[in-house]
């Protein structure tokens, strides 16, 4: 969890341009995971839940505590216009329950920060979704 607020924080710099596109559809994330998902409140405290927003073109990560929301769309097109900047954005469809993306960051075409997105569906209403090797359940809200 900690790793996933570091990784939130960290990359809510780059926040999305309303209106700015150079590059339609970063992301194509299949159909059964457009939507909203968050983790169960039974389980965890309201400052720590995770939300996920996957539509047909992007993916949004949120800490509902307010303290990062991760456009990923948004970080590709702002890193793209930064004068020493890019992105990378590798996607992979594992099977028809298995979507999952990896970005890598570069500044000066040095390697900054690679990550890898994976969400697994199971039941319908439910997904695991992981950032590197550390996974969550959530539920379709």
């Amino acid at each position: 969890m900690k790793k996933i607020l570091f990784l939130l924080i960290l990359l809510s710099i780059g926040c999305s341009k309303d209106g700015e596109s150079n590059k339609s559809n970063i992301l194509n994330p299949p159909e059964w995971l457009h939507g909203t998902w968050q983790q169960d409140t039974e389980y965890e405290a309201l400052n720590n839940l995770i939300k996920v927003e996957a539509t047909q073109d992007n993916v949004k990560l949120y800490l509902i505590g307010g303290l990062g929301v991760l456009d990923i769309a948004g970080q590709v097109r702002n890193m793209e216009s930064a004068p020493n900047g890019s992105v990378n954005i590798e996607e992979t469809t594992i099977s028809e329950e298995t979507y999952e993306f990896t970005m890598e960051v570069f500044l000066e075409s040095a390697l900054v920060q690679s990550i890898t997105y994976r969400f697994e569906r199971y039941e319908g209403y439910k997904i695991m979704f992981y950032q590197n090797s550390s996974g969550i359940e959530l539920f379709k809200i």
